[in-house]
């Protein structure tokens, strides 16, 4: 992973999760966009399907990533965003939060 991933996922995982614990472990359409919505919906989306949320709507979660996106360089919110895409690939939710480092 990059390391930029890493303290993306840091602070979005802190942000996000009640399990971030690990500093080590943590790793047509708009930048970001697909048809089935923004990398940030879709990462919330899964993690409230897999009771990663830690008390957070998705909504609240989607606007919290949104907002680290919108902070990142355009080069570290493309590598972000890549590195997110690769977690949600992954088809169960034990391989979702291994991708997340939790």
């Amino acid at each position: 992973m990059f390391k930029s991933f890493l303290v993306s996922a840091m602070l979005v995982c802190s942000v996000l999760f009640a399990a971030c614990t690990d500093p080590e472990a943590e790793t047509g359409a708009l930048p970001g966009q697909t048809p089935e919505g923004s990398v940030a919906s879709r990462f919330c989306e899964r993690g409230d399907e897999c009771n990663l949320l830690s008390g957070k709507s998705v909504d609240e979660c989607t606007e919290d990533v949104e907002s680290i996106l919108a902070d990142a360089t355009p080069s570290q919110r493309k590598e972000i965003e890549f590195d997110l895409e690769k977690c949600l690939e992954r088809p169960t939710c034990g391989g979702f939060a291994d991708c997340l480092g939790l």
